[in-house]
């Protein structure tokens, strides 16, 4: 195996966990933008009180 074909397979690996990060913020964004909702809505509902 040459050096380039490990530098490619090294390169594959990495690119592999940069987008299971990426899956994971956007995941994490979702679950965000649920909990503010969620918020906005329990604040408007005390706000009606």
């Amino acid at each position: 195996m040459t050096e380039l074909e490990r530098t490619e397979i090294r390169i594959e690996k990495e690119q592999k966990k940069l987008q299971q990060i990426k899956n994971r913020i956007r995941l994490l964004n979702q679950k965000l933008k649920h909990l503010k909702k969620k918020e906005e809505i329990r604040k408007m509902y005390i706000g009606q009180k």
